[in-house]
């Protein structure tokens, strides 16, 4: 297995490219600065301690003993024990948020006589999502968000046209989606025509459009860039709309700004 395959199944496992590729390096050597580091992999010193410092708090780095400037690499087996487990809770913590989905969508449906006629949910599928998304952002009037996972970033660039128009209108645009090596190119293009801001892990997390605090499309599609298979839920259900206004809160704290990520990810390669 070459290193380009051993960093990308780490990257498959939660790591970043710059913590995969740090980590790999260090495999390789007794112990190192982050100056050391940063020479080896061709970074600044200040993103390779930022990157090694990371590492330590996932439990893959340690530094010696009275010698905080030199790291060591935690022992493989145990360093993809830690992996594992992380991605383990992720799946169970995925679980529960589907649990918690499949008890609010039983109780809008018992409750559907009772409800105000105009809170209900609608499926929508295919090619109809991005014509539904689109007029969803013409009737925006004071904000619109976008939370986009990685594998269809470019399927959203290609429909980039009705967000260029609602930010000229002065509405309040943000896009939030995970700039990996892969999409480097269109993130790149996305960013000359709206700002984008990066967040590590978003394949596992809600993808929605939220409009005006008012109406949100999620999406529940596995990873494909296929429009035929794309497949999102439309509603203005407050108890949904307020879930992904505080998820969006939530990652908006982790955010890093898409020029920012691009320049690291340019460094690594």
């Amino acid at each position: 297995m070459t290193q380009n395959q051993i960093i990308d199944d780490l990257i498959s496992l939660g790591l970043s490219p710059l913590q995969a590729e740090a980590y790999v390096t260090l495999t390789r050597s007794s112990k190192a600065t982050s100056a050391s580091l940063a020479q080896k992999i061709g970074m600044s010193a200040s993103d390779a301690r930022r990157v090694l410092q990371s590492l330590r708090r996932l439990g893959l780095v340690e530094v010696e003993l009275g010698r905080n400037d030199y790291f060591l690499a935690v022992a493989p087996k145990k360093a993809l024990r830690t992996l594992l487990d992380a991605k383990e809770a992720e799946l169970q913590s995925l679980r529960r948020e589907g649990e918690v989905l499949a008890r609010l969508l039983e109780d809008t449906k018992r409750k559907g006589s009772t409800t105000n006629e105009e809170s209900f949910f609608k499926l929508v599928s295919g090619s109809l999502v991005f014509n539904r998304w689109a007029d969803a952002i013409r009737r925006a009037k004071t904000r619109v968000i976008k939370v986009v996972p990685a594998y269809t970033l470019s399927s959203h660039f290609r429909e980039l046209s009705d967000v260029e128009s609602a930010a000229a209108r002065r509405i309040d645009v943000t896009i939030i989606s995970e700039i990996t090596e892969q999409n480097l190119k269109t993130a790149e293009q996305y960013y000359r025509r709206i700002p984008l801001l990066h967040v590590d892990g978003l394949t596992s997390s809600f993808r929605y459009l939220l409009i005006d605090q008012s109406e949100v499309f999620m999406g529940g599609t596995p990873p494909t860039e296929s429009i035929e298979d794309h497949v999102v839920i439309w509603t203005n259900n407050k108890v949904f709309v307020d879930a992904c206004s505080t998820h969006f809160e939530s990652i908006m704290r982790t955010a890093l700004d898409g020029a920012r990520r691009m320049e690291i990810l340019r460094h690594v390669s």
